[in-house]
């Protein structure tokens, strides 16, 4: 059986590195946990993200993350607890393509009624909220979504598809 063990780094008193175990979990409990720490620290996805969403419900399932990038652009991940197959690719691919389906306003009252829970803040007027967020005219929150995949490594065949996609344009990591 295998066994996931959390720690917590951090200083001592005297300022030298301190790790502390924090507790075992099981396989069930590490993609919670994972999400848990990601909500709370967004920038350990990509730098000035916020996320507004979090198991929004879409096609084919609820997206673990969606997220606005420092640009304006929608980002949706799906967070694996152990390697990246290539089921992860097609859920990702499937919950992005139901999003860019939507129209702008059908996606703004989609964020709007699933923000506010689960560690994400609530934003009731969306297009509000973005406007303030991205004065910029060249921001679009309706442009196709970014995608992300996030595990512990890939398999050969993920790595392939991914590489295809990202090389044939499509905003994928």
């Amino acid at each position: 059986m295998q066994q996931i063990r959390i720690w917590q780094v951090g200083q001592s008193s005297i300022g030298e590195p301190k790790v502390e175990p924090l507790k075992e979990v099981g396989h069930a409990k590490a993609e919670d946990l994972l999400e848990d720490l990601l909500v709370r620290e967004p920038d350990l996805l990509m730098p000035n993200l916020t996320l507004v969403g979090r198991q929004t419900p879409a096609a084919g399932g609820a997206l673990d993350l969606l997220g606005v990038d420092e640009e304006g652009r929608l980002v949706v991940f799906e967070l694996k607890r152990g390697t990246l197959r290539r089921e992860a690719v097609a859920q990702v691919i499937e919950y992005a393509a139901s999003l860019n389906s939507m129209s702008a306003d059908e996606l703004a009252q989609h964020i709007a009624e699933r923000s506010g829970r689960d560690g994400i803040e609530k934003i009731d007027d969306f297009p509000a909220w973005y406007g303030e967020s991205f004065p910029d005219e060249e921001a679009d929150y309706t442009q196709p979504p970014r995608l992300a995949l996030v595990g512990l490594g890939a398999d050969e065949s993920t790595r392939a598809m991914v590489s295809f996609l990202a090389d044939s344009g499509v905003d994928i990591t």
